[in-house]
């Protein structure tokens, strides 16, 4: 879909337009940068973009995905490896 050169608007049209219920993101600022409450596309929302630590956190990303309701958001705290907590909190940029 071009994703590298779609603003984070025009990036959820086109995955709502092309059938999608669900986009995960890392991307903090598109909470602020769009109207979500006029979108069908839910957001599952990671709080780090740390591939190891993503793909060591697939359950609970899997889980969110499961739970997220149309049109919802779901925010999803990522644990390092070993299971300790990251060292900063999810806060939301503002």
């Amino acid at each position: 879909m071009a994703r590298g050169r779609l603003t984070n608007g025009d990036l959820l049209a086109a995955a709502q337009r092309n059938g999608f219920d669900i986009m995960v993101t890392a991307d903090r600022g598109i909470l602020y940068q769009q109207n979500h409450a006029r979108r069908t596309i839910a957001l599952v929302m990671r709080d780090d973009s740390n591939w190891p630590i993503v793909r060591d956190n697939h359950a609970a990303i899997a889980r969110a995905v499961a739970e997220v309701e149309p049109a919802g958001l779901k925010l999803v705290t990522l644990h390092r490896l070993g299971g300790r907590r990251r060292n900063r909190p999810y806060v939301p940029d503002r």
